[in-house]
């Protein structure tokens, strides 16, 4: 009798037990199912979201929903089980399902049972239940039934004009090269050149040639006539570039005509030094002129005073690219009239 006894004791406790731990555990887990709306027209879709709210540590396995709930509503779209994490231990499962109706009515939608499993037990919970009502659009019976609507025409998007766009912009780059090599071919240009270098100012290059006249030193070995003939020669070429003068095909006095009645102003002093150069030359080179050793070297000088008093100064790309104090390659004439040697000064 003892024993009989002893094993209702714990027969009871046992099931008091179990049934404590089934509320504790019934109190944390939460299923629940929503409808986005319970009512909707025909063929209209809405969401089905089930949730399971419970504290971290049991494995949940979801119910497996198919492709239709009941007779009538379809499964159209279902996303992936999220994750949701929420205060303390606790996390929200979640998964959404898309659904339609094509039957008018009421639509029952049964509990959506979720399985769990702590160590060694399983147990099970269940939804709420739900209730779907599709309804029949309304017809206006003195309109009748309306045709079924066009469909909109979609605007088009950048995606897919875009390889249209690419494509014939590639195909136009590829006919103008091919265009632009055939060209070059028939000229004989390389297809490819590098593009050409600044032009150097006119001043610069007439004192680059009268520095080389005047290390030559023509006149001292008795070639006064070469002397003066690239003097005036540099000269020329200095007003073509200057003033655009056409100095080498015209003769002193139509070069001092054009110079003194044309757009060009000209100083009056560097007029006269330019003249009296010409003047000489003419008749060193034509009249068998000899001039004194004075005159050669006041000719040399005044081309100096000449150029240097009639530039435009302005430096090149590359110079210009250096921001320093250096000299940009000007330079002044200065006569000592002690020997009347022509002496530049850089």
């Amino acid at each position: 009798m003892n024993v009989t006894r002893t094993m209702k004791h714990i027969t009871c406790v046992l099931a008091l037990l179990l049934t404590v731990a089934s509320g504790v555990q019934a109190q944390e887990i939460k299923a629940r199912a929503t409808l986005d709306r319970d009512t909707i027209l025909l063929g209209d879709q809405i969401h089905l979201n089930l949730e399971l709210e419970q504290n971290i540590g049991p494995k949940v396995q979801f119910p497996q929903i198919p492709d239709s709930i009941g007779k009538s509503i379809e499964v159209l779209q279902r996303t992936l089980i999220d994750t949701i994490k929420m205060e303390g231990r606790r996390i929200m499962l979640r998964q959404d399902f898309l659904i339609t109706a094509f039957d008018s009515g009421p639509h029952p939608i049964p509990p959506v049972w979720f399985k769990l499993k702590y160590d060694q037990l399983t147990d099970s919970v269940h939804t709420n239940s739900l209730s779907l009502f599709v309804q029949v659009p309304k017809v206006d019976l003195k309109k009748g039934p309306a045709d079924i609507k066009k469909p909109f025409d979609a605007p088009v998007t950048l995606k897919e004009i875009a390889p249209w766009l690419f494509g014939g912009i590639l195909i136009a780059a590829v006919i103008f090269l091919l265009i632009y090599a055939i060209r070059r071919r028939k000229k004989k240009l390389p297809l490819f050149q590098k593009p050409p270098k600044p032009k150097e100012p006119p001043y610069r290059v007439a004192l680059r040639k009268l520095d080389e006249i005047k290390e030559a030193k023509l006149w001292q070995h008795d070639q006064v006539k070469e002397y003066y003939s690239r003097i005036t020669d540099t000269l020329r070429e200095y007003l073509e570039g200057r003033y655009e003068v056409a100095a080498m095909e015209k003769t002193t006095d139509e070069i001092m005509t054009a110079l003194k009645y044309d757009a060009v102003k000209l100083d009056v002093k560097s007029y006269k030094q330019l003249k009296e150069i010409l003047e000489l030359a003419d008749l060193v080179k034509f009249a068998k002129f000899i001039p004194v050793e004075d005159d050669n070297q006041m000719t040399l000088a005044n081309a100096y005073f000449f150029v240097n008093q009639t530039k435009i100064e302005g430096k090149l790309p590359e110079e210009e690219e250096k921001e320093n104090d250096e000299d940009n390659g000007d330079e002044e004439v200065t006569i000592d009239l002690s020997d009347k040697k022509g002496r530049r000064k850089s």
